[in-house]
């Protein structure tokens, strides 16, 4: 008996109409990731942004337990990364660029020694100048301690828009995310290099004070004439207060 091999008979190729379906998928699909990818990578920013931050509140944190205070921002004028100044004292600046150096922390820093955001920004930092005397029971060695918890009331406050009421008061009651507030870490996101014809929303953030003790916290918004990609955190007074009397430093 003889056996026919059928199997080259039974091999059928691809036709051209099969491969160009093929490629035409594959290049649909190519041209959806390169056209993700930005958008990617900005999101990755922002969550990197995120962890920075959180590590940022922890460090401060940490800042207290030790020093029984917290630090004075660096200075916007002549950044150099450390608080101005760190003596326990005074403060001269209240807001300005976050004291990183003074703080310990790791990560990107420019030729000044400010520490940058994941978009080459500077990160941004306000303590509450409350005290009983002008120098700030904040920042005051042993200020805490003497003031006594009870007495005790910073004056930071984080708004959901645009205040009403001036630049020390949200307005509404609807709108406060939190107040009472001694300290606030900024990002000015990826439009923090500008300073000039931006939104009312963003331009918040930027002019802050010692008489200027609210701050914005909103929407994502790309919108032209409503920009807005702040991240804000700040330290939580009862945290604060916790830590700082497990560290001895409050009675």
């Amino acid at each position: 008996m003889c056996l026919i091999n059928n199997s080259r008979k039974n091999t059928k190729g691809f036709t051209l109409i099969e491969i160009s379906i093929v490629l035409l998928i594959v290049s649909i699909l190519l041209g959806y990731t390169i056209a993700l990818y930005p958008v990617q990578q900005e999101l990755k920013k922002y969550r990197v942004a995120h962890e920075e931050m959180d590590g940022i509140i922890e460090a401060i944190y940490a800042y207290a337990q030790v020093n029984g205070r917290l630090p004075c921002a660096a200075s916007l004028s002549e950044p150099n990364g450390i608080a101005d100044p760190d003596n326990g004292k005074v403060c001269n600046s209240w807001y300005g660029f976050l004291p990183a150096k003074t703080l310990g922390i790791d990560g990107r820093y420019d030729a000044s020694n400010s520490l940058l955001d994941p978009w080459g920004n500077r990160y941004r930092y306000q303590v509450t100048s409350y005290g009983r005397s002008s120098g700030g029971d904040f920042v005051i060695t042993d200020g805490l301690k003497m003031a006594t918890i009870s007495n005790l009331s910073p004056d930071l406050e984080i708004c959901m828009g645009v205040p009403t009421h001036g630049p020390k008061d949200c307005g509404n009651a609807a709108k406060t995310v939190a107040d009472g507030i001694p300290a606030v870490v900024l990002s000015l996101g990826k439009d923090g290099a500008i300073t000039s014809a931006v939104s009312n929303i963003q331009l918040e953030n930027i002019d802050n004070n010692v008489a200027d003790t609210v701050f914005i916290k909103a929407t994502h918004s790309d919108v032209e004439g409503a920009e807005f990609d702040d991240i804000i955190k700040w330290v939580a007074p009862n945290i604060l207060y916790s830590k700082m009397i497990d560290a001895g430093k409050l009675p």
